[in-house]
């Protein structure tokens, strides 16, 4: 397996993983191709140093989407999507990744990471046994 930065060409790659993966519970999101494509084309565009994915005999099966900012202390980054192919779930593949992330985010003098996760999927356990934390702040939303 290899672990390599994100190209325009892995986009579709990436939807179609993505839009088969979140369908599921506990997301059950409606994406379409269309704008799940488009979601990560904007992540791309701002910081596509950010964006890897893995690849298996020259398929990807999982990529992180991660946009930086900044702040008034300094870059922070989003961690936008995160997706592996179920198939490949539980074998410390997206580990390596977010590993990988970080060490990219080091060396932009990244002084925070931060991510939005349903508390009640994988995801949410897997960020929180890599030291991730619920912040003080609230997360406030309004459907428009």
């Amino acid at each position: 397996m290899k672990i390599r930065r994100i190209k325009k060409s892995d986009l579709g790659d990436c939807t179609k993983i993505a839009i088969k993966e979140l369908s599921k519970k506990p997301y059950f999101e409606k994406w379409t191709n269309r704008t799940y494509y488009l979601r990560l084309k904007e992540i791309f565009d701002v910081s596509p140093k950010s964006c890897l994915c893995v690849k298996d005999k020259n398929k990807i099966i999982g990529f992180i989407f991660c946009r930086m900012v900044t702040w008034y202390d300094g870059k922070h980054a989003n961690i936008e999507e995160m997706v592996i192919n179920s198939k490949y779930q539980g074998k410390g593949i997206g580990k390596k990744l977010l590993l990988e992330l970080e060490k990219i985010l080091k060396k932009n003098k990244v002084v925070q990471a931060d991510l939005i996760s349903n508390k009640k999927s994988k995801a949410y356990k897997f960020f929180h046994e890599r030291g991730y934390r619920l912040c003080d702040w609230d997360y406030l939303i309004k459907r428009i």
